[in-house]
This record gives C-alpha cells, structure tokens and sequence, in this order.
C-alpha cells in the first residue's frame, strides 16, 4: 500500500458493500425504518468508495507523508463492511422479507444496539473519506483556475497558437462518461467533441463552476469532486476545439471566461490597439467579475462638462458603493460601451439642441389635450449594434457546426462595418472613407449570407435596429433619450421652418412616415445623488437584456410628431446626417434581406424534396418526400 489504504482495499470494500445491497436492500420494499436506515448508509460509503477510487492514484503522491494518519482517520472500513454482511445474514428472514411476527419482534427487541453501532460506524467512514478526497480536490480548483487563466491569455495574445490539452486525472472510463452526457440532448447539435460550439461550451462551463465550492470551505463531497473534474474535462474540450482559433484578439471572451474564474484580482474590459501599439484599459474591481445580468453601468462622461474627467460607476444589486473607473480617452470609452452592450458609437456631437413635439394625449378631463414640446440639450450619438463577435475567412469553406453560427452573426451585426476594425474609433472620421468602409463590409457580409440562403427559420434572426441617442444633463437631472432608426422614421429635410437656405440649415428632423401619426421614443430621467444608481446605461444598450420590473418603472414611453436636433454648426449637422443615412441603409437592406430570407426558408420547409435512388438495374428513380430539411439547431446570440 502507498498510504494508509490502496487500491486493493477499496477494491474489497466495493465488492463487500455491493453484495450488501443487492442482497439484502435492492429488493427488499417492506423493510421497517432501521432497516432501510442501514442500507441508505451502506449506499452512502460506497458511492464514496467509488469517487475514492478515482481519486487514490492521483492523490498518493500528496498523501504519502500522511500514511499512518490516513489509516487512523480512513478507519478499517473493510472490517466494518465484513461485519455489516455477517449481522445481515444471521437475519436471513429480514433480508429476504420473510420475517413473521417472531422474526421480526426479536429484530426490534434484540438487535438494537448492534444495528446502531454498525450505522454509527458506516457514518464514520464515510465523513472521513471525505477528508481524504478534499486535498484533491482543492488541488484540482486551483489548477482549473490556473488552466482558465492561461487559456484567457492565449486568446487574447497576439500570438494564434493554441496551447494543447495538458495532462489531468481523468480516466478514460471517466471522460467516457463526460462524453457520453455531452451527446446526450445538446442544446445545439454536433458531430464530434471538436465542433461544440465555444459559446454554448462557455455556458456550460460557467454552470458547472457555479456550483463548486467555495476556496474556503474546510472540505468538499465526492458530487462536488466530480463536479471539478467535469470542469476540468471540458476546458481540455474546449482547448481542443476548432471555434477557439476563429476568436479574434479583444473578444467578448474576456469578459465571459472571468464570470467562470471564482476570484479573480483583475478585470480587463476592453483591449484595443493604438499607434504606440497593444494597450489595456484595465478595470479593477477586487474579487467581484462584472455581470451584464446584475449591474448597472452609469456612463458619467455622457453627462460631464467638456474638462470632467472620462469616467464611469458600477453598481451591483443591493451594493451602496459603487466602483468607479477612470478611462484614458474616447476611444476607452467607446471601446468599453462596445464590449458590455454590443453597440457601436458611430457618430458622436456634443452641445446638440433636441426639440421634441410630444403628440396629443388623451386625458379624463381633456380628450384633446395641446400637444407639449419638451427642449434639451446634451450629446447626442448614434448607435450601430456591431458586438464582437466570430469571425470567419469569407474564402475558406465553412464548416456545418459553423453554418448556423455565421448565420446569426451577420445578422445579428446587420452587416458590420469595416470601419470598426480600425486601430482606434474616431470620434470624427471622414464621410467618404466611413461610408466606403461600410458598403465593403455590406458586400462581404452579403456574400457570407448567400452562402447560407437556405438555413432553418430558427438560424435566421432579424437585425438590430440603429439609435439615436442624446444625453442631458440640467441642474441635478440627468436624462437619456432613446430613438430607434427603422422603417416608421426618416430625417425629413422639409419638415425643418427656419429661414436657413441654400444647405446652410444647422438643424436635423425626424418625422414618422406619411402613413404615420406619432413614433416612439424612450426616455429615462433621473436625479442627482442617490438615484443615479437607476442610470443605466444598459438598460437600452443590451438587446435581450430586459432588465429587472423596477427598472423598467423610471423608463417613460413618449409619443411624438417630431424630433429637431440644432447642431452648433452646419458641417456638424451635415457629418451626422450622412453617417445617420449611412447605418439606417445599413439596416434597411438587412431587414430587407431578412424578410427574404425568411420567406424563403419557409417555402423551402413546406417544399418537398427528391431523393435520388437506384434500382437493381442501376437506373436512376426521383422520389418526393415531405420531411423537412434537417438543420442544425440557432446558437442564438453571443452573451453581451
């Protein structure tokens, strides 16, 4: 033996505690409450065998030094085990449920004592073979954690190779197992380890992770050791794995693989490079991940004066202290409003004056009640969703498990632009040059979807709209206002009554569409102080994330005719409008192209398909059958 007990000994036990219980509790359905007592114990033990036995070979070489202190603590528990077998056959009427009356008052009155005495001693095993499994145990959350974190440098290093599995202790019999589970109802459907898409793997791996224990917990249980090596088993999948070498460098990755981590001392939110090359704007916030799900993010530079500096809070549900972290420059901040909402910041003008005409209400005492116009001023930006998200080479063939997931992708980007790939975001780049960018981008982006014309209806989803954005700040109120660019809106360049001529018109109008009365726009307004915590920036930012009910009480659905944005100077009015016509092109073209792709796709499920055979002679038969095309399962969109 290496340590206080081996492989032989466990070996012995299970044998013993197995002919145990089918023998003399498998079957036995009529057994009194002491009875089926002992036999909840015996299972107990040996389900901890079993995990212990997994467990002995790796461990040994810790547990060496300790060998006469694992034996006293491990007990004999093959003697126990013995004598439990040998109690239970001088009750052979018991065991087999034969006992009469006679049988079973003697049982009662007679063996007591005994039975007791072999519960206490089988409970006794079984809570110090957990000790031993505990050392293992932390041993393997510290190296999941250290395997987390170099797998999280490697991807967002400038190199591209990624490491290879590295050595554990799972057994083949094990991750058999592992793998069995893994094929066994997927969310989303593949054909071997290799193609399991690296968003679902993440999920589940963060999970899993969620139910470990703690690093602080005085020992673990075999379920919760198990647990540590499914994690284990599936970042070696994941390592592995063909989607990990399409992320690029600065992916929502990052973010989502430190929500895994159960400590981690520093969080970096965004990466970007700029002309002195590879940066890292780094968010500290000591050993709490931040979570899309449960904190808010206040954007303080929206409504800070031009020499404020560049900042932003966080808030975590029922915390009174938020974080607050100080940015370098726009592109920082831009950069981190990307990252944790998806949302592009494409254009961007600061001192805009917004006029909004509110439509007629209807009210109890005044059913035509005078429409009201409501003034402000502020920054205001137009948001493109462009998440950071896979990307595939349009010239290198894409595989099935990829088929669905370039899918969403484009049109979840709704054709992304070119323009964000850029070495840093400029608050003002040149039209020609954004707009040339952008109809490259909608080419590719175009071609990858003509590949995939024919995907199911659950692959297709329909693109996010862009949004006009204005922020306001008076006196101690701040206010954000929320106006999403589709089909029921357009800039009206008639509608604008000033006397300006000739393109010397500095203001901007959005109206409703001739078919239309009145169009929607969101606004949420908060005061200074403690309700700042309600100003979140999030809260429209994210599509999907819906927020809490509270939440959403603060946020004010106004009905409007028109909405004027004043600019302080011609060519500023004139570089949003164009940039503004640029994105809403953009989106119409993908809703355009997602409406008929949709179409399409549903013709094609109702469309019978013709399968080719042969007959004896080697003539060729066409056979139509009404079973729809098999796709693989939507991945969804990427967690933002």
């Amino acid at each position: 033996m290496s340590f206080g007990f081996g492989i032989g000994d466990i070996a012995k036990a299970l044998e013993v505690s197995k002919w145990i219980w089918d023998t003399c509790f498998q079957k036995n359905n009529a057994a009194d409450q002491q009875y089926a007592a002992l036999g909840a114990d015996v299972e107990r033990l040996r389900s901890t065998l079993n995990e212990l036995q997994s467990v002995v070979v790796h461990a040994r070489a810790e547990l060496e030094p300790f060998e006469d202190d694992t034996r006293d603590i491990g007990g004999d528990f093959v003697k126990t085990l013995e004598d439990c077998r040998s109690f239970l056959r001088g009750h052979v009427e018991v065991t087999k449920n034969r006992a009469g009356i006679i049988q079973n008052i003697k049982w009662n009155l007679f063996t007591g004592t005994e039975l007791t005495e072999l519960r206490s001693r089988l409970q006794f095993h079984t809570q110090a073979l957990t000790l031993v499994t505990a050392p293992e145990g932390l041993r393997l959350l510290i190296y999941i954690t250290q395997q987390v974190a170099e797998l999280n440098d490697k991807i967002s290093s400038s190199t591209t190779d990624v490491p290879e599995p590295p050595d554990n202790c799972i057994s083949e019999w094990l991750s058999g197992v592992f793998r069995e589970n893994a094929f066994r109802a997927p969310p989303v459907t593949f054909a071997a380890l290799g193609d399991i898409p690296f968003r679902q793997g993440c999920i589940a791996l963060r999970q899993h992770c969620t139910h470990l224990p703690p690093e602080n917990r005085a020992g673990a249980t075999p379920k919760e050791y198990l647990g540590l090596l499914k994690c284990l088993w599936l970042i070696r999948v994941l390592q592995a794995g063909r989607d990990i070498r399409r992320w690029r460098r600065g992916s929502p990755f990052r973010i989502f693989i430190l929500n895994v981590r159960k400590s981690p001392t520093e969080m970096r939110l965004v990466r970007m490079a700029d002309s002195n090359g590879e940066r890292n704007v780094s968010c500290v916030r000591g050993e709490q991940p931040f979570n899309t799900e449960t904190d808010k993010f206040l954007p303080l530079y929206t409504v800070g004066g031009p020499n404020d500096p560049l900042a932003v809070e966080t808030y975590r549900q029922n915390d009174s202290n938020p974080e607050r972290y100080e940015l370098a420059d726009e592109t920082a901040v831009w950069a981190l409003q990307r990252i944790l909402s998806g949302f592009l910041v494409c254009a961007e003008e600061p001192g805009v004056v917004c006029r909004l005409l509110r439509a007629a209400g209807i009210s109890s005492l005044n059913l035509l009640a005078d429409a009201r116009t409501d003034k402000m001023e502020g920054l205001v930006q137009v948001w493109h969703f462009d998440p950071l998200v896979i990307e595939l080479p349009l010239d290198s063939p894409i595989e099935p498990s990829a088929r669905s997931m370039s899918v969403a992708t484009v049109a979840q980007a709704s054709y992304s632009s070119l323009a964000t790939q850029a070495k840093s975001i400029s608050p003002r780049p040149s039209t020609s040059r954004s707009i040339g960018a952008v109809s490259i981008a909608s080419s590719q982006a175009t071609a990858v979807e003509r590949e995939h014309r024919h995907g199911s209806l659950t692959e297709l989803q329909p693109p996010i709209r862009p949004a006009v954005i204005l922020f306001d700040r008076l006196g101690w109120t701040h206010t954000y206002l929320h106006l999403e660019i589709g089909t029921d809106v357009f800039v009206n360049e008639a509608a604008c009554q000033c006397a300006a001529t000739n393109g010397k018109c500095k203001t901007l109008v959005i109206t409703p569409r001739p078919s239309l009365s009145r169009f929607t726009v969101r606004r949420l307004s908060v005061a200074g102080g403690s309700s700042l915590k309600k100003w979140n920036l999030l809260l429209f930012g994210t599509p999907g994330l819906r927020g809490k009910p509270h939440d959403w009480e603060v946020v004010e659905t106004l009905e409007c005719k028109y909405l004027g944005l004043t600019f302080p100077k011609v060519e500023d009015r004139v570089d949003f409008a164009e940039r503004l016509s640029v994105y809403t092109r953009i989106y119409l073209g993908a809703e355009k192209e997602y409406t008929t792709k949709k179409d399409r796709a549903k013709r094609d499920a109702d469309r019978p398909q013709r399968k080719i055979v042969k007959n004896t002679r080697g003539s060729m038969y066409s056979l139509s059958t009404m079973s729809s095309r098999s796709t693989n399962a939507s991945l969804g969109v990427l967690p933002h």
